[in-house]
């Protein structure tokens, strides 16, 4: 049996982190991709040590350049002889007063965000094309969907990627392509300030933070069979969040 091959952006950390994790024991080649070097170092041997040097790789790149991301997945696509899917699970987030947002912070969030998934989708597509199937999933968030103080550029950002999501997956299911968009609510990860754990698990319905693990789970079963039917749909993961 030939093992699909997946792409994860973030995967360094957080949900890409353990989406890559998940999909490597589902029986998935996955290649990661972060912009720290040490983190990669520091990360790799582990992996492959748990889940074997031919099925985990990882590599340094900022989704914020558009060229290095073509130059990485065609490489991956011609190490493996196929390509099979995208996660784009890159992620920051500025919580900040709108008044005092700076055009830094603005274009770091943008590109980020919502450039960084559009790049890694454009440079994937081609290979996807060619196999005449394949499987895009998008980290969104509840913040795309409802309105938050302080991430106003968020949420925009936010709101577009699930857009992006709906439209791609309208144009290319003729062509066997899906799109998915995750909208997870508040999980435990770094982008997160541990302070605001409490806080934040007060306002939403379950009592409780999600993990990165679960939204994992999840994508790891967006990507099974018995998920084929399914193309540009918004899925919450949030606890009830956004009731």
């Amino acid at each position: 049996m030939i093992e699909p091959v997946v792409l994860i952006s973030g995967a360094t950390s957080g949900i890409g982190l353990a989406t890559l994790k998940a999909l490597a024991e589902a029986g998935y080649r996955v290649v990661g991709f972060g912009r720290s070097p040490d983190k990669v170092a520091t990360l790799l041997p582990a992996l492959q040590a748990a889940h074997g040097v031919d099925r985990v790789d990882l590599h340094v790149q900022d989704v914020r350049d558009a060229d290095g991301l073509r130059t990485l997945v065609d490489a991956v696509a011609a190490r493996y002889g196929r390509l099979d899917g995208l996660v784009n699970a890159a992620g920051l987030m500025h919580i900040e007063k709108t008044h005092k947002v700076t055009e830094e912070s603005f274009d770091l969030q943008l590109d980020t965000l919502l450039k960084g998934s559009f790049f890694a989708i454009r440079a994937t597509l081609p290979h996807l094309l060619k196999a005449g199937k394949g499987l895009v999933v998008n980290l969104g968030s509840a913040s795309g969907l409802r309105a938050a103080p302080q991430m106003a550029v968020y949420g925009a950002a936010k709101a577009a990627v699930q857009h992006l999501t709906t439209s791609l997956a309208a144009e290319y299911a003729p062509k066997g392509i899906r799109f998915l968009c995750v909208n997870p609510g508040p999980v435990r990860t770094e982008l997160l300030d541990p302070l605001m754990f409490a806080m934040l698990e007060k306002k939403i319905p379950l009592q409780r933070l999600g993990e990165p693990e679960e939204v994992a789970a999840l994508i790891r079963f967006l990507f099974s069979d018995v998920a084929r039917f399914m193309t540009g749909s918004i899925i919450a993961i949030d606890g009830g969040a956004a009731l």
